[in-house]
């Protein structure tokens, strides 16, 4: 299944913790050992970062396939 960029959702950390049930330390020390999707910055100027909804349901979907 593809996804156009037009209906992503992009999702920010609170989202993505209620999402995944995962706290903010968790989901980073995921993202820095590679297995957590990457959050990509939402401007150039500023810290505000953003994950792909469709990413993080990848992640929980194949997190769910392994049990």
């Amino acid at each position: 299944m593809t996804t156009s960029n037009a209906s992503r959702r992009v999702l920010r950390l609170p989202a993505v913790s209620d999402k995944t049930g995962m706290k903010r330390t968790q989901i980073y020390t995921a993202v820095r050992a590679g297995a957590f999707p990457k959050p990509f910055r939402l401007s150039d100027v500023g810290r505000a970062v953003g994950w792909a909804e469709d990413e993080i349901d990848q992640y929980l979907g194949e997190r769910m396939a392994r049990r």
